[in-house]
C-alpha cells in the first residue's frame, strides 16, 4: 500500500526508486506477534539486500 505513494510520488519528480517489500504476517490472529514478524521480515530483507544490492 505505501509503496504506491512512494513510487508515485518519486515518477512525479523524475527519480528512479526501486522497492523491496517482504510480507510480515497474514493479517490474522498470528498478527498480535507483530514485534516477532517485524524482526524477522527485516532480516529476510537485510539478507536479500546483501545478496542483491552488495
Amino acid at each position: 500500500m505505501e509503496g504506491y505513494a512512494v513510487a508515485y510520488v518519486a515518477a512525479e519528480f523524475g527519480v528512479p526508486v526501486r522497492l523491496v517489500k517482504h510480507v510480515s504476517d497474514n493479517a490474522d490472529e498470528g498478527a498480535v506477534a507483530w514485534a516477532s514478524l517485524v524482526d524477522r521480515s527485516a532480516r529476510a530483507l537485510g539478507e536479500w539486500a546483501a545478496a542483491h544490492l552488495g
